[in-house]
């Protein structure tokens, strides 16, 4: 199923973001409902150089979660952080329903690598580390 249209200047229609080489910024912003300005803002480092599809994403997911598990304060910045992971994720499941014969392995691979940081976090906080 594809998303409507975004009603915000500048927003692209949906469809399959693994394929056309639309940056990742712009698919991103182009989702229906569009992220609110603060976080789309906040998510921009992490998309910037990237083509859309559901490996980046999950890429910025990983990127994101590590900097919420590694900060030493937790203040809005981590809070961004954390709504941005999750968001990654959200959009890279997105990204895989445009093809659906990615999409089990889109869920493998994203459960992969969360437990994976998961697992590196816990063995850091047993190490003292």
């Amino acid at each position: 199923m594809t998303r409507p249209t975004a009603d915000r200047a500048g927003r692209g229609s949906a469809g399959g973001a693994s394929r056309n080489g639309t940056p990742l910024l712009d698919w991103v912003a182009s989702r229906a409902p569009a992220a609110p300005d603060e976080l789309l803002a906040h998510m921009r480092a992490d998309l910037d150089a990237h083509s859309a599809g559901v490996s980046p994403l999950l890429d910025a997911a990983d990127a994101a979660l590590e900097r919420v598990l590694r900060a030493s304060d937790k203040e809005r910045r981590t809070a961004l952080d954390l709504l941005s992971a999750d968001a990654y994720v959200t959009y890279a499941f997105e990204a895989a329903a445009a093809e659906p014969a990615t999409l089990v392995q889109a869920a493998d691979d994203a459960m992969r690598r969360v437990s994976a940081i998961a697992v590196r976090h816990l063995d850091d906080l047993r190490n003292g580390a």
